[in-house]
């Protein structure tokens, strides 16, 4: 039996995503913005894309579309904060339109991995 456990059973809930733009070209960086709270503490929260491939990578060599990179807290605490992070595109990115998706976890280890209804362009 466990007495005074923890009662969060939900990974960390986003909102307020913002990007520094909505069309780039191969090469590009792209800073992302975006609010994470959580019960008992934001742990981890990054964003990546499926390209119009369809799949995270070029298929020819295996490069990730967007490189991977965990958000940085800004302002706020683990609790309710503002995160951010820059992430190179590939230089081989082909044109078209990218899903954005984000893994994010709390300090007890509810996790999840799912769009956020967000996409930008390559031209």
């Amino acid at each position: 039996m466990v007495t005074g456990g923890a009662t969060d059973s939900a990974a960390p809930h986003l909102s307020k995503l913002t990007m520094s733009g909505a069309t780039f070209a191969a090469g590009d960086a792209i800073t992302f913005d975006w609010d994470a709270t959580d019960d008992t503490g934001v742990s981890y929260s990054l964003p990546w894309a499926f390209g119009p491939n369809g799949f995270l990578v070029d298929l020819n060599t295996g490069r990730l579309w967007l490189d991977y990179g965990v958000g940085t807290l800004v302002s706020g605490t683990a609790l309710d904060g503002h995160y951010r992070v820059t992430l190179q595109l590939g230089s081989a990115a082909p044109p078209g339109t990218y899903t954005l998706w984000f893994s994010v976890g709390d300090v007890l280890g509810n996790k999840s991995f799912a769009p956020v209804g967000a996409t930008f362009t390559v031209r």
